[in-house]
């Protein structure tokens, strides 16, 4: 959080330990029943494209930002519905307490592209999904999300 300094927010917030969590966005692009999965640097596992809301950014900016150092795309030919989809909260990655949220996101699927952040990214089916090692923080919503792929 560079941030912090802030005169706004509380000076206590780095000794309160048990009622934060890691705020993310994430976005369900879904193209001919296949959903888009990434797997970051660092990372052995999958996971939808999407990451942390920094302090002061919007649920929107913090989709458009992530999806283009992720997928470099555009932020600006980003489309996210308003609705959250599924929320998942409680799951513990790399020591941060995470809750994330899932909205639906078109994106010019053709211009999507490696980037410094994502090693691989792939199109999965529902049953493609059931077999790769996918991050923690998904919880079962990666279930309920390959579910509405059939």
């Amino acid at each position: 959080m560079s941030h912090t300094a802030d005169s706004q927010v509380d000076p206590r917030l780095p000794a309160i330990r048990h009622c934060l969590y890691r705020i993310a966005v994430k976005a369900i692009i879904i193209r001919d029943g296949r959903l888009l999965l990434v797997q970051e640097q660092d990372d052995e596992w999958w996971s939808i494209p999407g990451g942390g809301v920094d302090y002061g950014e919007t649920v929107d900016q913090a989709l458009r930002r992530e999806l283009s150092e992720e997928l470099g795309v555009d932020p600006e030919a980003v489309q996210i519905d308003d609705t959250v989809q599924f929320v998942a909260i409680g799951a513990i990655v790399k020591g941060i307490p995470k809750a994330n949220l899932f909205y639906r996101v078109q994106v010019p699927t053709e211009t999507i592209q490696p980037t410094a952040h994502v090693t691989e990214h792939k199109w999965c089916t529902a049953d493609e999904i059931s077999k790769l090692y996918m991050s923690p923080s998904t919880g079962n919503v990666i279930e309920q999300i390959a579910q509405a792929l059939q």
